[in-house]
């Protein structure tokens, strides 16, 4: 049974998601990648259902396995990236002491330049993005045999994107009957490269950039910076940057066992039931 929905977020100013590197002074992402979108709808459960930080982490591993397509789109803003300086606390040696330390406050923190995303309107409107997300099956088995509902009431109640800064209201969600297209598509939400053969650049409209994401269709419980680092588990994905009136469009070929879930002018693409 595949479940589809339109979830409409309206975003008090930006994000805060930031590229995992090298450096401490990490970029932020233009927007938030699909495994934040999916973090966020593991933390609704994991406080309706009391489960613990440890075990919740298998609640977005169990949501990738459920996911056959996600694709995000801004209805009215354009990413703007900058960075501002935070004084946080440091896990550090300094001169083979270690930090931090209660009985040296002045050197346990730190000032790094965080990056993160201003979404600036075109419409003089709050800033809102709109996710296409389907699902193969309308529930979640977790441990002990717990078997979560997905609906509706799942994404009213997220409340953040990303860092505890990156609040969220969710103004509306429609539930959606889709269909199932082949071959070709053309969809106005972001998409992984991997899922198609060829982009058809004559009928390319708007902007579109590639941000490497970790792969929302195989999360693993364990992952770490690292990992993104040396490229594991991560995948590339155009993602639309809308610029004025004129809504970004992308037409491209689907390799095999990849397809395009359509709502009317609503297209995303992902990958298909087996």
């Amino acid at each position: 049974m595949v479940i589809a929905y339109l979830i409409d977020l309206e975003f008090v100013w930006g994000f805060q998601a930031k590229v995992a590197g090298l450096s401490k002074t990490s970029p932020s992402f233009h927007y938030p990648p699909p495994t934040s979108f999916l973090g966020a709808m593991s933390e609704v459960i994991a406080k309706d259902y009391k489960i613990c930080e440890k075990n919740g982490k298998k609640i977005i591993t169990e949501f990738s396995k459920n996911l056959l397509a996600i694709g995000l789109k801004p209805l009215n803003c354009v990413p703007v990236g900058y960075a501002d300086l935070n004084r946080i606390i440091t896990i550090k040696l300094t001169c083979g002491n270690p930090y931090p330390d209660p009985k040296d406050l002045k050197r346990s923190f730190d000032s790094p330049a965080i990056g993160k995303t201003i979404l600036s309107i075109i419409d003089g409107e709050t800033p809102i993005i709109r996710f296409f997300i389907v699902f193969k099956n309308d529930y979640l088995e977790l441990n002990n045999n717990v078997r979560v509902n997905i609906n509706e009431d799942l994404f009213w109640k997220i409340h953040r994107i990303g860092s505890k800064e990156s609040r969220v209201s969710c103004i509306n969600v429609e539930k959606c009957n889709v269909n199932v297209g082949y071959r070709e598509a053309l969809t106005n939400y972001s998409f992984k490269l991997d899922c198609v053969e060829a982009i058809v650049m004559e009928e390319v409209q708007g902007t579109w950039e590639v941000e490497t994401y970790i792969d929302p269709f195989n999360i693993e419980v364990e992952y770490q910076p690292l990992d993104y680092i040396k490229g594991e588990k991560t995948t590339p994905f155009m993602i639309p940057i809308k610029k004025g009136l004129i809504e970004p469009k992308c037409k491209v070929k689907l390799k095999e066992n990849f397809v395009s879930y359509n709502l009317n002018e609503e297209v995303v693409i992902g990958r298909w039931l087996k």
